[in-house]
Order: structure tokens, then sequence, then C-alpha cells
């Protein structure tokens, strides 16, 4: 049952630029001790609950190299440096289904995002000018890349069934849209010979411009209490863990 008198609302919101947003949330009405609950729970599950969409594999098509660090005739980075590169490209997305992307270009050129060539409406590039490799020299550059959406760290030696051919690399990455959390209590404590007075949670975020704050932070609690209500079927009170992220998913 809610408090019947909890009310929070957005007190400042702005785009820090292309790849920050911020807003500042308050939270009052809050009896003495939810505030610090709720502060810690939420700041846990912005940080590591919010799904971001991500270049998770990529391969390169017409260029043939013994292994990933090596220097290639034509292009100022290794294919490593490439893919460090990739790694870094933040998307936005409104779907959660995998999909294909790729980059067809003819040199000499500055390879950026905008390159990308993304088959869905519902993904965009959060910046475009992001750089990805120099390529100098009269010649054909082509990657095919893997898009999926996914929460949590994921280094590469923990993803399922790898590609090994030689030219196919799975991208390790951080998957934090979410970059930061800060909250503070206002009112924490009762008095002596005061009523004890409702506290009041302020709560800033920060993101990586691929969600807002405020979708992050409903998308977070969503998971919160999809996770926490196997609990309330004590008769399922034995369900494996396995099943329990699926339920994340």
């Amino acid at each position: 049952m809610k408090h019947p008198r909890l009310k929070w609302f957005c007190v400042d919101s702005k785009q820090i630029n292309s790849q920050r947003m911020y807003s500042r949330f308050v939270v009052s009405r809050l009896k003495h001790g939810q505030a610090q609950t709720i502060g810690i729970t939420i700041r846990r599950a912005l940080l590591e609950e919010v799904k971001v969409t991500r270049i998770s594999h990529a391969r390169f098509d017409n260029l043939n190299f013994v292994h990933q660090y090596v220097t290639i005739l034509g292009i100022d980075e290794s294919p490593n440096e490439i893919l460090r590169n990739l790694e870094k490209i933040v998307l936005r997305s409104s779907i959660d289904c995998p999909l294909e992307a790729s980059i067809h270009i003819y040199g000499p050129k500055r390879v950026t995002a905008t390159d990308i060539d993304i088959d869905s409406p519902y993904i965009t590039i959060v910046e475009p000018t992001q750089y990805i490799a120099n390529i100098y020299s009269p010649m054909h550059f082509s990657i095919s890349l893997k898009i999926k959406r996914s929460r949590g760290y994921f280094p590469i030696q923990d993803e399922m069934n790898p590609q090994r051919d030689g030219t196919t690399y799975l991208l390790d990455a951080v998957l934090m849209p979410v970059v930061n959390v800060n909250f503070n209590i206002i009112n924490p404590y009762k008095y002596e010979g005061v009523v004890e007075r409702p506290e009041t949670l302020i709560l800033e975020i920060w993101t990586n411009g691929s969600i807002s704050p405020e979708k992050a932070l409903i998308e977070a609690c969503e998971n919160l209490i999809e996770l926490f209500s196997i609990f309330l079927y004590p008769d399922e009170k034995d369900i494996l863990l396995e099943e329990i992220e699926e339920l994340r998913v």
C-alpha cells in the first residue's frame, strides 16, 4: 500500500552535452529511515539494473590479418584500436531485439559513427562524430556489426558461444547508461522534544545520453519491483537462480 502523502517530482533537468544528461528529483513526506533505504536501493539499481544498447560484435569483412593488433596498410589504426573505438559509441534505442548494422565506405576517409548504417528507425547514435578510424589510402573498408540490448558488465570471456573465425570479434563492454547517482536526505533525525518530521530525499542522476534520467529511474524501479515480487509468493520460494535472471531480462 502506498503512503498517502508521498510525493515525487523533478525539480531540475538539463542536457549538459550530447553524452551527458542530468536531473534532480525530490521525494517528500517519507517516514524516518525510509529516505536512506530508498536512496541506497535506487542508487544500486540505477547503476546496475538499467539496460543499454551496444555494439556487441564486429566482423572485418574485407581485411585479412593474423591477429587484432597487427598494422594494416592504408589504415592508421590497428583492428584492436578500431574495436575499442566501436565500444565507445553510445546508442539510444526504443526496442529490445538484436539488430544488424554495418560500415561500408571507400577511402581515403575519416570514419566516424555517422558512417554506421543501422537498419532500424528505432536506434539512433548519440554522438555521430565519434571517431572510429582513418583510412588514408584508396581502399574498401567494410565492417559488419551486431547490436543488442543488455545490462551489467560483460567481459569477452563471459559471452556465450563466441564466434572465432579470425575476423569476428566480441566487444568488451561496461554497460552503465547511468554514469553517476547522488542522494541527500533533509530532516533525517528526530530531535529531542520535537515531533518527528518527515524526511525528504534529494536524488541526482547523470546519464550518458542514451536514456533520460527520468526514464532510467522508472526502469530501475520496475526492475526492482519485478525482482522482489518473488517474495510475494511463498509457495514458489524455491525458485532457481536461472529463473530469477529470466525475470530480470
